[in-house]
């Protein structure tokens, strides 16, 4: 993302990750903690900021959302 100051990694995927899923790609957030809880949190509180700003929406909208269509993963432990 140009020119942000991200507070973890931010990237965006052009097409699925597996042939189950949808096929035009993904926006993903991460979180890094010294735990997965602190992890998830900082992964899915990283993915409310991003809707918020790239789309306008409340901050409460976005965590409506998130709460509803997120896709969390473990990535690494």
């Amino acid at each position: 993302v140009k020119n942000a100051r991200l507070k973890t990694p931010r990237f965006t995927t052009p097409g699925p990750v597996t042939r189950h899923l949808d096929a035009k790609g993904y926006e993903v957030t991460t979180g890094i903690g010294p735990d997965l809880m602190t992890g998830a949190r900082e992964a899915v509180s990283q993915m409310i900021d991003l809707l918020a700003g790239r789309y306008a929406m409340d901050p409460v909208e976005a965590y409506m959302l998130v709460s509803v269509c997120g896709d969390l993963r473990i990535s690494e432990i």
